[in-house]
């Protein structure tokens, strides 16, 4: 059987003139719909690509930093405390008393609370378990831990940020002080719920992520690596948006955290500094699935959660 040609016009002379007419008629109605496809086909690709887009990990907020006020006077009474105690032990109520009354005397500040070994423990346990890490405890083992983990403290607020270098000096020499820190307000409290720390170079990295590497390089954490982060953090449900903090940004928030630790010439070091990972939820169960999914990855540290806006 011989095949059959189609054909469109030809063989019928009254079917072409007939569609000349038609279409000569409809000239705008088919440029209409011509101009819709093509609309169409390209909302189709940008939709794509900025659905893509989105996914992408995000750079920081663009915002003004959170100012710093508050700090916080240790008290002796833990192990990590006792070099700057000269091997003191714990800190008696006579001498935070003291150390208290101090504060409240000062015109810099603002505010005076009293941190207790068991409240600090509670407040972390607390914290850790937004990440599936269980709820507090009220345990004698718990409140043993506190002591063990945490020495009692005073937080106090001040009225003006270039105040703290002062009041420090004066309460470090204040007999049971083991010393004087700011407490930073985190940047992004309230932005992101996750925080993940990628290697870097210190000892604690060391100790971590040489096992997670094949070569053993503690140290770079390369391209692919955040890449293969950020696609794992795409698939767990209940991920809202992802966050990339580079070196730049961290040294940012490191001097506005701590402008009083920096060397004179305002310098940080890179390699004690981490590139991270911050992570916001739709919905914060999701929050044990985040860490499971990406806690082995290569270059990951650790998985840390974001303290609330206090």
């Amino acid at each position: 059987m011989d095949s059959e040609e189609l054909s469109f016009g030809e063989g019928d002379p009254e079917r072409e003139p007939r569609l000349r007419a038609w279409a000569a008629a409809h000239t705008r109605l088919l440029a209409a719909c011509t101009a819709v496809l093509v609309v169409l086909g390209f909302a189709g690709v940008g939709g794509w690509y900025l659905y893509e887009r989105s996914w992408l990990p995000q750079p920081p907020p663009d915002i003004e930093l959170p100012v710093q006020l508050r700090f916080e006077v240790r008290l002796c009474g833990t192990e990590e405390s006792q070099w700057s105690c000269r091997g003191r032990q714990e800190a008696t109520v006579a001498e935070r008393q003291s150390v208290e009354a101090h504060m409240r005397a000062q015109p810099q500040l603002t505010r005076v609370l009293f941190r207790s070994p068991e409240w600090q423990y509670e407040w972390a346990l607390a914290l850790y378990a937004t990440l599936g890490g269980g709820q507090p405890g009220t345990r004698a083992t718990d409140k043993a831990a506190a002591r063990e983990s945490f020495p009692s403290a005073l937080e106090g607020t001040l009225r003006r940020s270039g105040d703290f270098a002062a009041v420090a000096a004066q309460l470090e020499v204040l007999p049971g002080v083991a010393y004087v820190e700011r407490r930073p307000t985190n940047f992004w409290s309230g932005k992101a719920e996750i925080w993940l720390p990628l290697c870097t170079a210190d000892d604690y990295s060391e100790q971590i992520c040489k096992t997670q590497k094949p070569d053993g390089n503690k140290r770079a954490v390369t391209q692919a690596e955040k890449d293969a982060i950020a696609a794992r953090l795409r698939e767990v449900p209940g991920v809202e948006r992802i966050y990339f903090q580079d070196l730049a940004h961290t040294m940012k928030l490191m001097r506005h955290y701590y402008p009083e630790s920096l060397s004179a010439d305002g310098a940080v070091r890179a390699d004690l500094l981490n590139e991270a990972f911050y992570v916001k939820l739709s919905d914060l169960a999701a929050a044990p699935r985040v860490i499971k999914a990406v806690g082995a990855l290569p270059g990951i540290l650790i998985g840390m959660p974001v303290p609330p806006v206090e």
